[in-house]
């Protein structure tokens, strides 16, 4: 029971972590990446609900095949691409055109 107590805490310690290191954007309102943001690849997908992970209004988490993307922020909400970050502390950026408009 102890384990399995110091995963969950442990868990919970690294999702805050990760939390607490996401950015509320990282594009402007045009859709340009902001300075120290790269795009490194272009994919497709949708996303269904807001993130997981960003408390940014702007934030949401996204899907392309069986890969979840969390947090991708959307320059605004009437967008055709989102920009999901590729880690916690990265600052390469995919481009995500959507299949599906946000709702």
């Amino acid at each position: 029971m102890l384990k399995t107590l110091l995963a969950t805490l442990g868990f919970a310690l690294a999702v805050s972590g990760i939390a607490a290191a996401t950015p509320n954007a990282v594009t402007t309102a045009s859709g340009k990446p902001l300075p120290g943001y790269s795009i490194a690849g272009r994919i497709s997908g949708y996303c269904w609900t807001s993130s997981n992970i960003s408390s940014s209004s702007a934030a949401w988490r996204c899907m392309q095949g069986n890969n979840i993307y969390d947090p991708c922020f959307a320059p605004t909400h009437s967008t055709h691409v989102v920009y999901c970050m590729t880690g916690p502390s990265s600052k390469k950026l995919l481009a995500m055109t959507l299949t599906k408009p946000l709702q």
